[in-house]
């Protein structure tokens, strides 16, 4: 792990590429300054991701990300908007430890062991609070949703009194929500309002969260600490620029120039794939996977189509999902060695491509596609 102290000191040119848009322009004028508190501040930050690191094996960037998330929290009362953070991954990858570590450096956490009812949710959200939500595969998105602004984090409902009475009441919802779940989310809103970190099984050595060698009773103060130090501009950008805004003006305070770097790339793919999900349908891409995935008399799995829509059109679509979309295209998966499958003959998958509009170049009157596979949806730019 590159440890900040072992950074070099950012240059002129990313100070005015990185940290210029984030930071106000007092904060800016006085270079030994800004560099004077980062190197301050770097040690408190850097206690907060080898907690992280020690119970996950997650990477510098995505422990990063877990770190800066949790600070930014203790700006909750005078924010507008903060994001949804996902651990998604198979079982035993770190998510519930590096779950269990944040809420000690996060504002107020609101720990929930299980997918609660909607009006659970809703009622034990609480207000600038930082929920934690375990085995999240069937949250209300809904709530989720509306959680992550304020002006939306509110429902009005009708509560019995003790004397027989209905009254109105507005609970307030807004905050911070991490959770960890196995899929994808089933709403593109909810997907464009969240930071995902994929984990995955990392051998090795790991200490469970009360057992992190910085002090738990430490790492709030830590994090409190440093987001009273940071500075910034109050400014509203596009919907993937305002979900990661509150880590960027973290890391930017920290002159994180690397953390900063990738982020931008994350920008720049999300916006990609928004752009990619108004306008492809669910049906359309699992068809566009199964011509680029389909051999002769092989069937195709759920994993295979999974892994594709989302490297071809950063769409999470889950097992379940997958196969209501291929019953409703008139296909009939079945089990296979353990796994979801299906088989599609190349006459029936080209009708099925015209049908929705997809032109493809991958039939040539032989019974497999060529090599090189190239299909389009029609509408679809990029």
């Amino acid at each position: 792990m590159i440890r900040w102290a072992e950074a070099n000191q950012p240059s002129d040119e990313e100070l005015e590429t990185y940290v210029a848009p984030i930071l106000s322009d007092e904060a800016l004028q006085n270079r030994e300054e800004l560099l004077g508190k980062a190197e301050e501040l770097r040690p408190l930050a850097q206690g907060l991701v080898d907690a992280v690191q020690q119970v996950s094996g997650l990477d510098d960037f995505s422990a990063k990300t877990c770190v800066y998330y949790g600070i930014g929290t203790h700006g909750l009362e005078g924010a507008d908007l903060y994001p949804i953070l996902v651990l998604q991954g198979p079982a035993a990858t770190g998510k519930s430890q590096a779950m269990e570590v944040m809420a000690f450096f996060c504002r107020e956490p609101v720990p929930m062991s299980t997918t609660p009812s909607p009006a659970s949710l809703r009622d034990g959200l609480g207000n600038n609070t930082t929920a934690f939500i375990e085995e999240a595969n069937d949250v209300d998105e809904e709530i989720i949703n509306n959680r992550y602004a304020r002006r939306t984090a509110l429902k009005p409902v009708k509560r019995p009194q003790p004397s027989g009475v209905w009254k109105d009441d507005v609970p307030l919802f807004f905050g911070a929500t991490v959770l960890h779940r196995r899929q994808g989310f089933k709403m593109s809103a909810t997907t464009s309002r969240s930071i995902v970190i994929r984990t995955e099984n990392r051998p090795g050595q790991y200490s469970t969260a009360d057992q992190a060698e910085t002090e738990p009773g430490l790492l709030k103060p830590y994090a409190a600490n440093i987001w009273s130090r940071c500075e910034f501009r109050a400014i509203r950008e596009g919907r993937i620029q305002d979900v990661w805004r509150p880590l960027k003006t973290v890391a930017a305070n920290l002159l994180d120039i690397d953390w900063l770097r990738r982020c931008e790339k994350e920008e720049k793919r999300a916006m990609n794939g928004l752009r990619q999900g108004q306008a492809i349908e669910p049906d359309q891409a699992v068809v566009s996977a199964l011509i680029g995935l389909r051999k002769p008399n092989k069937r195709v799995s759920f994993a295979s189509i999974s892994d594709w829509v989302r490297r071809e059109f950063n769409l999470d679509l889950n097992g379940w999902q997958i196969g209501d979309i291929l019953r409703g295209l008139g296909l009939k998966p079945r089990q296979s060695h353990g796994a979801m499958k299906v088989e599609i003959d190349t006459e029936s998958l080209v009708e099925l491509a015209h049908r929705l509009g997809i032109e493809d170049e991958s039939f040539n009157g032989d019974d497999e596609p060529p090599n090189g596979l190239v299909t389009s949806v029609r509408g679809l730019q990029g």
